[in-house]
C-alpha cells in the first residue's frame, strides 16, 4: 500500500483526529500532574472515532453521493460496515468505561455523552441556531480534559489558567 492510500484511509477514518485528541489529553494530563488509568488512554480514543464516525455516517446518508467530501463519500459507500463496526465499538466503550473507570469519570462521560447525543440530533435536524463547529469543539476539548481535571490533585488556582488557554 503506497504513502498516498494510507494517507487517505488516515483521512476518511479521522485517525488524525484520534491521534490529536490523545495528544491533548497527554497534554491536559501531564500539565495537570495526573496518572490516568490505562482505560482512559484506550477509551479516549476509541470514543473520539465513534462520535466522529457517526456524525460522518450521518452527514453521508444526507448528503449519498452528492458530497464533495471525501469522509462522507467514504462513509455513504462503506456505511453497513462502517455503522456495524461503530456500533460495536460505542458498546464495547460504554461496559468498558463501566468496568473500568472510577464512578464520577463514568457520571460525567455520560453527561459529555448525552450533549454529544443532542449535537448529533441538532445537527441531522439542521436546527437552525445550531453551530456544529463550535459545538464539536467545545464537546471535544470536555472529552479531552475532563478526565485529568477530575484526576488532579492540584487545586483550583493551579487548574484554571491551563484549562482557560486550552478552551
Amino acid at each position: 500500500m503506497n504513502f498516498k492510500r494510507i494517507f487517505y484511509y488516515w483521512n476518511v477514518l479521522s485517525i488524525d483526529i484520534i491521534c490529536g485528541a490523545v495528544a491533548s489529553a497527554w497534554f491536559a494530563s501531564s500539565t495537570l500532574n495526573t496518572n490516568m488509568k490505562t482505560a482512559f488512554w484506550l477509551l479516549l480514543p476509541t470514543a473520539v472515532w465513534v462520535i466522529y464516525s457517526s456524525d460522518h455516517l450521518i452527514d453521508g446518508w444526507k448528503l449519498k453521493e452528492k458530497s464533495a467530501n471525501q469522509r462522507h463519500k467514504f462513509h455513504y459507500k462503506n456505511r453497513i460496515s462502517l455503522s456495524v463496526i461503530t456500533g460495536l465499538m460505542a458498546i464495547l466503550c460504554f461496559v468498558c468505561g463501566i468496568l473500568f473507570l472510577r464512578e464520577w469519570v463514568v457520571v460525567v462521560a455520560l453527561i459529555i455523552g448525552a450533549f454529544v447525543i443532542l449535537h448529533v440530533l441538532f445537527s441531522y435536524l439542521q436546527v437552525s441556531f445550531f453551530w456544529k463547529e463550535c459545538s464539536v469543539s467545545v464537546l471535544y476539548t470536555a472529552g479531552i480534559w475532563f478526565g485529568p481535571i477530575l484526576s488532579t490533585t492540584k487545586n483550583r488556582s493551579e487548574i484554571w489558567l491551563p484549562c482557560c488557554l486550552f478552551f
